[in-house]
């Protein structure tokens, strides 16, 4: 035979199994089971809020919450798992600020092997959200992708979402916005425009298989060249020492036959500052022996 209920036990029972539900069977020291407590509850015509959170539960969290984080819940009446205690401090806005000074931090008195730092800066090689300050989810998921070439399907996939995009109104807009910008920026900041170009050109050199070709013909010749020569305004194809600079112009990009403003600048600058200048279009480079004596002749009467 199990306990039987007294009033003060049932007082006890409808005092809390709206707010605990079958969980206050706690409060009963061990005499009645949480079954027992349920069927109790059942014949009194109690019923239980289920996991309504209660004004007594929201003080809790909001005091001790940015304190304790999800260990608050052992404060709480109510068996509430971190999730739920997460989503309800989300949505008033709280933030679990844990101090992680002195010896709160799991690393306090402890140094790094070498080994382990060389890991470390290696994993996070080229990562920008490496450390996670920005998006902590996003870190996560590129730290567990390291290593691991994305699919053909999901190449596609991206590849079409972006043309889909930068075809769609939307996407033309955002193009002349852009450009727009870029054209009122490089007005207004033309040393900067160059510099900029420049950082660009150095982190990726772009050689072009026009360049290449240009480059095997002066081997060909001997020449004693640089390529990527650095100058005030930009990139030279090519610098024939002392003062010889070859330049390989696309027939599209560079505007056959008469070049573009910017082509004009750089030529202009150069021939002011003893330099002579060779322009080379896209189309001579079919005639490979052509371009040779053409470059010939701009040696010899440098």
């Amino acid at each position: 035979m199990g306990n039987k209920w007294t009033d003060e036990d049932v007082s006890l029972l409808k005092e809390w199994y709206e707010e605990e539900g079958p969980n206050c069977f706690k409060r009963f020291k061990g005499r009645f089971t949480k079954s027992a407590t349920r069927h109790k509850a059942e014949r009194v015509g109690l019923k239980h809020n289920g996991n309504k959170w209660q004004p007594h539960e929201i003080e809790i969290l909001i005091k001790w919450y940015n304190k304790e984080g999800t260990k608050v819940g052992g404060r709480l009446s109510v068996q509430r798992n971190k999730a739920t205690i997460v989503r309800m401090a989300n949505k008033l806005g709280l933030k679990w600020q844990r101090d992680m000074s002195g010896k709160n931090n799991p690393m306090f008195g402890k140094k790094q092997k070498k080994e382990t730092k060389l890991l470390i800066g290696t994993k996070n090689k080229g990562n920008s959200y490496a450390k996670g300050s920005k998006h902590p989810k996003l870190a996560e998921l590129n730290r567990s992708r390291i290593g691991i070439p994305l699919k053909k399907e999901a190449k596609e996939k991206q590849r079409k979402s972006i043309l889909t995009y930068w075809e769609s109104p939307e996407g033309e807009k955002q193009k002349i916005n852009l450009s727009e910008k870029n054209k009122q920026w490089a007005k207004e900041n033309p040393e900067e425009k160059i510099k900029a170009a420049k950082k660009g050109h150095k982190s990726c050199p772009r050689i072009s298989s026009l360049e290449k070709k240009t480059q095997n013909i002066l081997e060909t010749l001997n020449a004693n060249f640089i390529s990527q020569y650095e100058y005030k305004l930009g990139f030279a194809d090519f610098l024939i020492k002392p003062n010889l600079i070859v330049f390989v112009d696309g027939n599209y990009w560079h505007n056959f036959p008469h070049g573009t403003e910017k082509d004009k600048k750089q030529t202009d600058w150069l021939k002011n500052n003893s330099y002579k200048v060779l322009r080379i279009w896209e189309h001579e480079l079919k005639n490979t022996e052509k371009v040779k004596k053409k470059i010939i002749k701009f040696m010899e009467n440098k």
